[in-house]
């Protein structure tokens, strides 16, 4: 199994073959890392058990009791004591979100300690939205989940995330400044869309801020 350079993070490299050129070889670490975060049941510690797996993100790859759950709904319908031991995101503080998104997203500490500040790490969620200057670990209004409901698909109207913005820049009591310039389609100014060279593909950065005309990219 090979592994396109620019994806796999072997941009730059020098290849030693015409097969190399074509993609590198992958190691037990990326084929854990592909199958972990793009299937379900795939892996088990630090085996693949692709005999296992189902085909993209279903409920058990982030709730481990999902089957459960499932088995209790049945109970519950037939009028029977069923457990409650589905595990919930909700409740969790926005760095305990960041850190359980972080898993597949990539988290702040692991880029960091890779010592990436280049553009590539625009893709990494977790890690850029923790840069933001209104980043707070405790604060549930930056949480994932404030923004993305992990069981729909990502929202593409960017209208749909002013109110989250309005949320803390609405001009309340709480609140964070508002914006001098307007209230809607925030994303647009503060979380601009950027492209990841050689993947032909815009990622909006997570780095809320006040973006300036020809600035240096914020590692």
């Amino acid at each position: 199994m090979r592994a396109a350079s620019a994806i796999s993070g072997s941009e730059g490299s020098t290849p030693s073959d015409i097969n190399e050129a074509a993609g590198r070889l992958m190691g037990r670490d990326d084929k854990l890392r592909c199958f972990g975060c793009h299937a379900t049941n795939a892996t088990f510690g630090r085996q693949l058990t692709l005999d296992k797996m189902t085909p993209g993100v279903q409920c058990e790859r982030c709730h481990e009791s999902a089957e459960t759950h499932m088995a209790a709904k049945l109970l519950n319908s037939l009028e029977l004591e069923a457990p409650k031991d589905l595990f919930k995101l909700h409740g969790l503080s926005a760095e305990q979100v960041s850190n359980f998104c972080g898993q597949c997203h990539r988290t702040w500490e692991e880029i960091a300690l890779q010592g990436n500040l280049s553009i590539t790490n625009i893709r990494f969620q977790p890690y850029r939205l923790t840069g933001s200057r209104c980043y707070d670990a405790d604060d549930a209004r930056i949480s994932c989940l404030a923004c993305h409901d992990p069981h729909h698909e990502v929202s593409g109207k960017l209208v749909d995330y002013d109110a989250k913005c309005q949320a803390c820049h609405g001009g309340g009591k709480l609140g964070a400044k508002p914006c001098p310039v307007s209230t809607e389609k925030c994303v647009t100014c503060h979380m601009p869309k950027l492209e990841l060279p050689g993947a032909h593909h815009k990622f909006s950065d997570h780095r809320i801020r006040i973006v300036k005309p020809n600035e240096k990219y914020p590692g």
